[in-house]
């Protein structure tokens, strides 16, 4: 599958590199989930420069497991998805 926007949540489920996903500038995040099915997932989200982190989940369990952060809609001109290893995300926007 590909990453892909539904109503007002975008699925992750493929790794974007340096490439910005493609959103409308200024979108406002109110939060992020991540699930895998073991310790080998992660999902890092950054801004413009992917070495500046914005958020790091991972799955801290050894089975399956949701995580998530609450950003309460901060906006975001752009946003990069450098890693994402064994698992789907979701950005829930307003």
């Amino acid at each position: 599958m590909a990453n892909r926007i539904v109503g007002n949540v975008y699925i992750l489920d493929t790794g974007s590199a340096n490439t910005a996903l493609p959103w409308n500038s200024g979108t406002h995040i109110q939060s992020v989930a991540f699930w895998s099915t073991d310790t080998t997932g992660r999902m890092v989200l950054s801004g413009a420069d992917t070495t500046n982190h914005v958020v790091v989940l991972e799955n801290p369990n050894d089975d399956e497991t949701t995580v998530g952060i609450y950003l309460g809609g901060v906006p975001f001109s752009e946003m990069k998805l450098p890693t994402l290893t064994a698992g789907t995300g979701w950005i829930y926007l307003i």
